[in-house]
């Protein structure tokens, strides 16, 4: 998947908020982080694309204002594995 890192979002940002920032780059899927516990947001995200130009368009929006907040864009690392470290799950 083609997926975006969403860095200094406002805590009161939802899914809905992220999706309309990003409406002219093909969004299937947003994600906000939270905490385990207090299921507070912790102010960052991911934003999964259709396309790599509608992550290259996402990524050109990095410093555009959310709720008040210059947000960073960025290409998102893939998930390692916890059995293993790597990449892609071995067991």
């Amino acid at each position: 998947p083609y997926t975006a890192h969403v860095g200094n979002l406002s805590f009161d940002a939802t899914s809905a908020d992220i999706s309309d920032l990003f409406a002219d780059c093909g969004v299937t899927n947003v994600r906000i982080v939270e905490d385990k516990l207090t299921k507070a947001p912790k102010g960052f995200g991911y934003v999964e694309f259709e396309t790599v130009d509608g992550l290259k368009k996402a990524l050109d929006l990095s410093g555009a204002t959310l709720q008040g907040r210059a947000i960073r864009t960025s290409i998102a690392e893939p998930r390692r594995c916890p059995c293993s470290g790597m990449m892609i799950c071995a067991s």
